[in-house]
C-alpha cells in the first residue's frame, strides 16, 4: 500500500543500496503513550485514521495494490508516529520497487 504523499528523494543513498539503520532521534518520532486510536474509517482507496488528540491521518491505496483494512491501519499509524516525510524517507531506503 501506498500512500498519497509525495516522495521525498534522499541524495545521500543510491538507489542500489540501502543504509544499516535509520537513526530515529533524526525523526520526530512521537511517543507511543500518545497514540490512541480514536476512529477508524475503511473507506476503499483510502484509510481514515482518528486519534484521541483530534488529529487524523490519512492514507490511500496505490492503483495498482489490492485494499487491506490491516495494511491501511499500519500505515496510517507508521505516518502519524514517523511523520509523512520520514515514512517515505524509510519505505525508500529499506525495501525495493517504492517509489
Amino acid at each position: 500500500m501506498k500512500t498519497t504523499c509525495v516522495n521525498t528523494k534522499n541524495s545521500n543513498i543510491s538507489s542500489n543500496t540501502a543504509p544499516a539503520s535509520i537513526n530515529i532521534s533524526d525523526m520526530f518520532f512521537k511517543s507511543y503513550s500518545e497514540l490512541k486510536v480514536s476512529k477508524v474509517i475503511y473507506n476503499n482507496p483510502a484509510t481514515i485514521v482518528y486519534f484521541s488528540d483530534g488529529s487524523k491521518s490519512v492514507v490511500k491505496l496505490h492503483p495498482e495494490d489490492t485494499f487491506n483494512e490491516t495494511t491501511g491501519l499500519l500505515m496510517a499509524i507508521s505516518k502519524r508516529l514517523l511523520g509523512s516525510k520520514n515514512l517515505h524517507r524509510a519505505l525508500k531506503d529499506f525495501t525495493k520497487n517504492y517509489d
